[in-house]
């Protein structure tokens, strides 16, 4: 049942009434007014970080730089130091193949054999992780068991994980409830509520 509270409603004004109605439209209308004020301190935390960081990463170093200061101390024992910040990636395998120009593919692969060979050059080989991902989508167990097998004879550590998203597996709860279908929710972990939202 669908109720309009607005103050042109006759027909639910008189539906709504006792203090029970009351509650509930005075609970509607706090969390309203707390979803506005999240939505403001949302905003206001994004604008203090971006004010923040032009400020600890832009404006004072420079200003220290261009005073020759490594440290600075304030009234109230305010300490301020430069520290330096190291930003460093390799650009992984799976972003480069997306890549659909073929001369930037070339140079960003390019790029990365050289980064990976230069750390192996350094002795820093330790640093690459090897992974190793087959996948062999739903349905395939069997295939999924063959391929574990085989990583066994060549003696390879091998890890198999069965895992089930849990958006599909609610997706497939629910679709069961509305067809009346049973389900051991204990097993599965099912935990029903319901939710009040506004739009």
């Amino acid at each position: 049942m669908t109720i309009d509270i607005t103050a042109d409603n006759q027909k639910t004004s008189e539906q709504l009434t006792g203090s029970r109605a009351t509650e509930l439209i005075q609970a509607c209308l706090r969390l309203k007014n707390i979803q506005t004020q999240l939505t403001k301190l949302r905003t206001e935390q994004e604008q203090l970080t971006k004010r923040m960081l032009e400020l600890s990463d832009n404006i004072i170093p420079a200003l220290m730089q261009e005073l020759h200061c490594q440290q600075l101390v304030l009234t109230g024992k305010v300490h301020v130091e430069l520290h330096p910040i190291i930003q460093a990636s390799i650009r992984s395998l799976s972003s480069i193949l997306n890549i659909k120009d073929e001369d930037e593919l070339a140079e960003a692969m390019e790029k990365r054999n050289a980064a990976l060979q230069y750390l192996r050059r350094e002795k820093a080989g330790s640093l690459i992780r090897q992974e190793l991902t087959i996948l062999l989508g739903k349905g395939n167990q069997k295939l999924a068991s063959q391929v574990r097998q085989l990583c066994r004879q060549l003696k390879l550590p091998v890890q198999l994980e069965e895992t089930v998203h849990p958006q599909t597996l609610c997706r497939w709860i629910r679709e069961r409830f509305e067809q009346g279908r049973e389900i051991d929710q204990q097993v599965l972990a099912v935990y029903v509520s319901n939710r009040a939202v506004l739009k």
